[in-house]
């Protein structure tokens, strides 16, 4: 599957969540709903270009129209993090090793 047609797939979850929101803006619906698949094919493609598999994006809600671009930024690193210090065995019951830096930032 092409990522644009990935991109249109997970939209169809995000859209009723933004048909709500749109109601409750005083901005037309179609202008509305144009900028939110916008934001929305702009954070997936931000996902996938820092190396991120659907898995991970669908889990975390990573691609989430509604959410600011520094929380997304904080959001992808936080993942790549993970990503990179836990063992790719899923069934492993290893204790991950967290690096100092990310232990200091989040105490």
């Amino acid at each position: 599957m092409s990522d644009s047609t990935a991109i249109a797939a997970r939209w169809r979850y995000w859209e009723p969540l933004e048909v709500i929101a749109s109601l409750q803006r005083r901005i037309p619906r179609l202008q509305y709903m144009v900028e939110a698949r916008r934001r929305h094919e702009a954070a997936a493609r931000a996902c996938l270009m820092a190396g991120l598999s659907w898995r991970v994006i669908e889990r975390h809600a990573l691609d989430d129209p509604r959410t600011s671009e520094d929380e997304r930024r904080m959001c992808i690193a936080a993942a790549q993090e993970r990503q990179r210090t836990r063992p790719n065995d899923r069934g492993s019951k290893v204790k991950f090793k967290v690096n100092e830096r990310y232990r200091r930032l989040h105490q």
